[in-house]
């Protein structure tokens, strides 16, 4: 009875061995963004939404292609135009950022990460100083300091956008400076 016993301890402790070998190691991920991160390009067929992002999909497909290993899990709030200002009022936003994950990736405005010259705050350009002032209130509502924070950035504007035409009056440096009239 005894080798019996110890057979099947033994047998126990491989079948066990081996599930905890085959099971999944979660990874958790939270994106915070707009459209940039839940819609596709165009050309895509995907029809995504803002409760099935787009991108954080991209994502899970090649975890689960390259390592299979992995139970990638993700998080959204993604609505489209928001900014950092917008998310760090935003409910659904900070409900989930007091949670913990291996990965927090913040997405703001395509401009809000521009230094921008003092014209846009004369004008009082909403995204002026949403990425410093809003991006530290969002780190600061993460759960903790385990949560690891990713700043993703969408592409940048076509060189041919009006914020960089030389007569755009935003690039000028203001009256009184000592490059007044010159681009910034």
């Amino acid at each position: 009875i005894l080798i019996a016993m110890l057979k099947l301890t033994l047998l126990l402790a491989l079948i066990c061995a081996g599930s905890s070998a085959l099971a999944k190691r979660p990874y958790r991920a939270l994106f915070i963004g707009n459209s940039y991160t839940f819609y596709p390009s165009p050309h895509s067929r995907i029809a995504p939404t803002e409760e099935d992002p787009y991108l954080p999909k991209i994502i899970e497909q090649i975890v689960e292609s390259k390592h299979p290993e992995i139970d990638f899990q993700f998080m959204a709030s993604t609505k489209g135009g928001y900014s950092f200002a917008d998310h760090a009022i935003e409910p659904k936003t900070l409900d989930l950022l007091k949670d913990t994950y291996d990965a927090v990736v913040l997405q703001g405005r395509s401009n809000e990460s521009f230094e921008l010259p003092p014209w846009f705050k004369d004008q009082n350009f909403p995204d002026f100083e949403s990425f410093s002032k809003n991006g530290k209130i969002l780190i600061d509502h993460s759960a903790t300091a385990k949560n690891k924070i990713y700043f993703y950035a969408n592409w940048a504007y076509h060189p041919e956008h009006p914020y960089f035409k030389s007569d755009f009056a935003g690039l000028k440096f203001p009256a009184g400076h000592q490059k007044a009239g010159l681009n910034w």
